[in-house]
């Protein structure tokens, strides 16, 4: 359709931009969107994350960087906080400090943390974008020593077996903000439990009542 130019305008781009930009007459416009994916952590489901040493140590392995470039085709940015400025106000500089890679300190930390053999499952919904992102995640884990399982569940599914039952060790998954200045819904400690959407379970009260506040 976007080739017979039966198609005026879209909201989304998928493939990425640059499949389009061999057809004649195509405006391509960027606007940041209130949106990020994530893995989420279930300390309740697998008691070994609550070792803040091996949370860190997953964090350090993680090259954002090279990840945003290769599978989101540079179209996102790296972030190491569910909290944004840019989220708030489009017009504001990102001032957050920026996720830090580095696998000999991650291999450290897991050293420090002393646990034998660190196994884990990471679900993921079958989606390509997704589905890579699991990979790269799963290689750069396997690479400082943990060895993780990836589990791709068709998006349905995963709704009904997975996010609402909180079955899962790791969840690679989406949030979209309506309103992205109310964190109330993912972050809450009253939302932990579906249809809540703490799919990380986060329970903090002090954060709860600032949430309650906004």
């Amino acid at each position: 359709a976007r080739r017979l130019r039966e198609v005026q305008g879209t909201g989304s781009l998928m493939p990425f931009p640059t499949a389009f930009q061999d057809i004649p007459g195509i405006q391509i416009s960027e606007f940041p969107m209130a949106r990020y994916s994530a893995v989420f952590f279930n300390q309740v489901n697998n008691p070994t994350l609550k070792t803040r040493n091996l949370r860190e140590a997953l964090s350090l392995a993680i090259d954002r960087a090279t990840l945003v470039a290769g599978v989101f085709g540079g179209y996102g940015e790296p972030i190491a906080s569910p909290v944004v400025p840019t989220f708030f106000d489009p017009s504001a500089s990102t001032t957050l400090p920026k996720p830090s890679f580095d696998p000999e300190r991650a291999r450290t930390l897991l050293a420090a943390a002393k646990i034998e053999t660190v196994t884990l499952t990471l679900a993921v919904p079958k989606t390509p974008i997704l589905e890579a992102t699991a990979r790269l995640l799963q290689a750069a884990w396997t690479a400082i020593g943990v060895s993780v399982t990836v589990v791709p569940v068709e998006p349905s599914a995963l709704v009904t077996d997975v996010i609402r039952t909180r079955n899962y060790d790791m969840l690679l998954f989406g949030n979209i903000l309506t309103d992205p200045q109310d964190l109330f819904p993912f972050w809450h400690s009253s939302q932990r439990s579906a249809p809540g959407a703490n799919l990380a379970l986060y329970e903090n009260t002090d954060v709860d009542a600032i949430l309650e506040r906004i």
